[in-house]
């Protein structure tokens, strides 16, 4: 498979920049990780870090082509989500640090996504948006009961309000799948916070990317639109854009015995080692942060 990325991640307005985004790829397989982190201050970050940690530390060590695709986003979303109550605990936290969560797999001409909270995939085909996710939110679910309309919900005081994510609550968090599906050559794969997306419609944003010029490009203009309608209270914006220039047939799967997606012991060993490094970056943060 022949593509291209591009990506960014721009503080907005906030006096922080709780996004974190990653590009993971191995011979067989590509993983996009986009995660909001939520907590305030240095809580957020270390959530949205966690969440791309694990992922790419669990796509690094799996048997691939991935075979149990939901096992692996289960895993990765579940392994993250402990770390985070762990570290509410060691570090004596006033509340567990949470954080939004889309992922997409692409193996060859295939691609399938998870996802938790409000920050979306959209998949675009010549210009038309095939399908995008569907938000985990408070006015999501006011317009699915035809009790409000997608520009009233831009601009809705609660616009802001989720109801799934990853980490914030000791239950583990609810996950949406989609199904597998093929790729075309020239489909486009965005995704997105709700920072990048909120003013901007799905129709603008196919308008933008249907016009084929360079892919940093597109993800600049359509950045600079969202900043200029909701300043001078711009959120975090952060996007990764994927365009398919060739798709090839997936391999078969090699003749090793495969024991689906399961994380072994010595891989969250891994992943949490990666994290505490994290951590210590924030630590100053940690200690010095106000109990409420």
């Amino acid at each position: 498979m022949l593509y291209k990325t591009a990506s960014l991640s721009l503080q907005g307005d906030r006096k922080y920049n709780q996004d974190r985004l990653a590009v993971v790829t191995t011979p067989e397989s590509v993983l996009l990780i986009l995660a909001d982190g939520m907590g305030g201050r240095s809580g957020g970050a270390l959530a949205s870090q966690m969440m791309v940690d694990v992922a790419s530390e669990l796509l690094h060590n799996e048997l691939r082509p991935i075979v149990q695709t939901r096992q692996f986003f289960l895993e990765a979303i579940n392994t993250a989500h402990m770390a985070m109550i762990n570290l509410t605990i060691e570090k004596g936290l006033d509340h567990i640090p949470g954080t939004t969560c889309v992922m997409a797999l692409i193996q060859q001409d295939r691609i399938c996504w998870a996802h938790a909270g409000d920050s979306r995939l959209y998949f675009i085909r010549q210009g038309d948006l095939l399908t995008r996710t569907r938000d985990h939110s408070y006015v999501e679910y006011l317009m699915h009961k035809q009790q409000l309309d997608e520009a009233s919900a831009r601009i809705h005081p609660e616009r802001n309000r989720i109801t799934r994510c990853v980490g914030y609550r000791r239950e583990m968090p609810q996950i949406e799948f989609s199904d597998t599906l093929l790729l075309a050559q020239g489909d486009e794969l965005l995704l997105a916070t709700d920072g990048f997306w909120g003013t901007l419609s799905d129709a603008a944003i196919c308008q933008q990317l249907q016009q084929g010029v360079d892919l940093q490009l597109s993800l600049d203009l359509l950045a600079e639109t969202a900043q200029m309608q909701c300043r001078p209270n711009c959120d975090n914006l952060s996007a990764i854009l994927m365009r398919i220039d060739a798709v090839a047939p997936i391999p078969a799967v090699r003749e090793e015995k495969l024991k689906g997606s399961q994380l072994r012991n010595s891989d969250v060993r891994t992943a949490l080692d990666n994290i505490y490094a994290v951590i210590k970056t924030y630590e100053k943060e940690i200690k010095d942060r106000p109990k409420s």
